[in-house]
């Protein structure tokens, strides 16, 4: 799905920021930029999950902040021993 790649390119573009974040308030703050970054788009970019309580697979339903901001943390953290490996060598 075109938001999923949009998503991927936002984290991406900050994946070194936030592994390199020295605190967690620093990281938190990384993890907010893209969600608003996603949220800012045209039409705004939402958080979604399969609701599988019906049948088909169910519905798509947005989820809240506190679970986007998870799942944009994880994101982040995709591959970060690596980065943090390049950054000390």
């Amino acid at each position: 799905h075109s938001g999923n790649k949009t998503f991927r390119e936002f984290v991406r573009e900050r994946k070194n920021s936030y592994n390199l974040a020295s605190s967690k308030s620093d990281k938190a703050r990384v993890a907010k930029e893209v969600m608003n970054r996603v949220h800012s788009l045209n039409p705004p970019g939402r958080f979604l999950q399969r609701d599988g309580s019906g049948a088909g697979g169910g519905w798509w339903v947005e989820i809240d902040e506190v679970k986007a901001l998870a799942k944009t943390s994880q994101a982040l953290r995709e591959g970060a021993p690596s980065i943090r490996a390049k950054t000390s060598q």
